[in-house]
């Protein structure tokens, strides 16, 4: 934890602070109501055929502690998105076929890992008893922050956009992993590649969709 994350969690503690999701005083990061979005089980959509297990975000309340974690380094929810993301991996074992499955993180454009210095969906899953790679997908090109773009343009963006390291993912199969999926440009990018070098997509595993990720196919 750093230091600006140390002192506010010492000050949440002392004094009561705005939910991040509602605005409601608390003593922690959410609210109790909004906490209990947190216990939902994750359902499945499937993007080209392949399971995507993940929570379904309507209102945004898990979307907001990811930005608090990756924008506003409050480390300290940390520990609140590996809880999620470790009973997300239990589902997976217990739903898919990934014993010798390959778990990669998805890449964030060079811009918003060098301003962030981590990748939070290896962050987010690295207890979860299994070994995330992030170092297997590259991006081939600049891209754009997927944030600021529509459902087009997010697609233009992504089109073959994506290198899956061959050595790596040649043979195996593969469960992709990101915090947050959106229209499902880059899991259908990530999927692209990993297909190209010679690999299976065999699920993929999100923290949090948006509405509109509810309506791929």
């Amino acid at each position: 934890m750093d230091v600006m994350g140390a002192v506010r969690e010492i000050s949440t503690l002392l004094l009561p602070e705005a939910c991040l999701a509602c605005g409601a005083k608390t003593f922690r990061a959410l609210c109790a109501a909004c906490l209990q979005h947190f216990d939902d089980s994750p359902t499945a959509v499937w993007l080209e055929g392949v399971p995507c297990l993940g929570w379904d975000d309507h209102d945004g309340r898990i979307r907001v502690v990811i930005r608090a974690v990756k924008d506003e380094r409050r480390t300290a929810e940390l520990g609140l998105l590996r809880a999620h993301a470790n009973r997300l991996a239990v589902v997976a074992r217990r739903l898919l076929d990934v014993d010798d499955a390959l778990w990669v993180a998805l890449p964030s454009s060079a811009a918003a890992r060098r301003r962030r210095g981590f990748c939070l969906a290896e962050r987010a899953f690295d207890r979860c008893g299994e070994s995330v790679r992030e170092d297997v997908l590259w991006p081939v090109r600049g891209l754009r922050d997927q944030r600021t773009l529509g459902a087009a343009a997010r697609r233009r963006n992504l089109t073959a956009a994506l290198y899956a390291d061959h050595s790596a993912v040649d043979g195996r199969q593969v469960v992709l992993i990101d915090d947050v999926m959106t229209t499902g440009a880059t899991m259908r990018a990530a999927r692209a590649a990993v297909l190209a070098s010679g690999g299976d997509v065999v699920g993929m595993l999100v923290l949090a969709r948006t509405p509109r990720a509810l309506t791929v196919g």
